[in-house]
């Protein structure tokens, strides 16, 4: 064979071995790309589920004593007229435990049995969703204190809800990083959407670099396999929401992680202002990043509740 024939059938090789590679890298990034296109239509959907943060309409907080249920406006627990009768139930409190007892003919039930007098406890997060009619009352308990927060799927804030918004995705938005963990648990404070603080356990932090820059995030341990962080950037109240974002860490070998920027979403206070959700702490603040990935402002602004942090208001 000439030298020819065998540069040509070597290029050709190469061309098709090139061609074999560029084509795995596509199915790649299509894969990726269909897969996080999926995860934010099931964020969205969480959303607009008929118990989803956009059915919230009110949250009321709880006084030792007793705490009236109903549509008349003077109740502590105010309901929708055209859902609820003036006077649905009361809720007793004392000593941070809760009690409900029914005191009128509308049915009310937990866990789908009705109920006439139960004690709902302190307050444990997903427990006590309390049913009357169409609306879902949930007992929340935090530092701020005991309170009723009221779900209507009838809401108007799910009913003209224009969808998130979200920047094109760009995978160089997945940085890898390393988890560094405490010696012991760091208690960090972060402000309430709804004013005062909520307190949670750090395990440990995250590093990662962009652009040559070292970065630093505390973690927030939300179940035994899923961590993520709470952050500010560059961006924030100018093309993002003015309470930050949140962004999963994917757990890899070791103390490798992987914090994937796409998938940086708003907490429920962005569409709705009746959640008690947390807001980043003041070291989770990348003051020289912009992060251009992930989940935009929302498109309408809520009206924050009087005691709500001014940033966000």
């Amino acid at each position: 064979m000439n030298m020819s024939k065998f540069a040509a059938r070597a290029v050709l090789a190469w061309a098709i071995v090139a061609s074999v590679a560029s084509s795995q890298g596509a199915t790649a990034s299509s894969s990726y790309r269909s897969d996080l296109e999926q995860w934010r239509q099931d964020a969205e959907q969480r959303l607009r589920a008929p118990n989803g943060a956009l059915a919230v309409i009110g949250l009321f907080w709880l006084h030792d004593g007793t705490n009236r249920i109903g549509s008349h406006p003077s109740n502590e627990v105010l309901l929708p007229p055209d859902a609820a009768p003036a006077q649905v139930a009361i809720v007793k409190v004392a000593d941070g435990v809760s009690s409900l007892e029914v005191t009128g003919d509308v049915p009310v039930s937990i866990g789908g049995e009705n109920v006439n007098k139960v004690v709902l406890g302190k307050g444990d997060r997903g427990s006590n969703s309390i049913k009357i009619g169409r609306l879902t009352l949930s007992l929340q308990n935090g530092e701020q204190g005991l309170a009723i927060q009221v779900s209507d799927p009838n809401s108007a804030l799910r009913r003209d809800f224009a969808g998130q918004q979200w920047y094109p995705i760009d995978e160089g938005w997945r940085i890898p990083g390393h988890y560094v963990a405490y010696p012991q648990a760091k208690i960090i404070p972060y402000e309430s959407a709804v004013g005062g603080t909520r307190s949670a356990p750090s395990p440990g932090y995250v590093v990662f670099q962009r652009d040559g820059k070292e970065y630093r995030l505390d973690v927030l341990q939300e179940s035994s396999n899923s961590r993520v962080a709470f952050f500010y950037d560059t961006t924030t109240a100018k093309t993002t929401y003015a309470g930050g974002r949140v962004v999963p860490i994917a757990l890899g070998e070791g103390d490798q992680v992987s914090l994937d920027f796409n998938k940086a979403f708003n907490r429920p206070c962005a569409v709705s202002p009746y959640t008690t959700c947390r807001l980043p702490p003041e070291q989770n603040r990348l003051r020289s990043l912009e992060v251009r990935a992930g989940e935009k402002k929302p498109l309408v602004k809520v009206l924050r509740i009087a005691s709500a942090p001014e940033s966000i208001k």
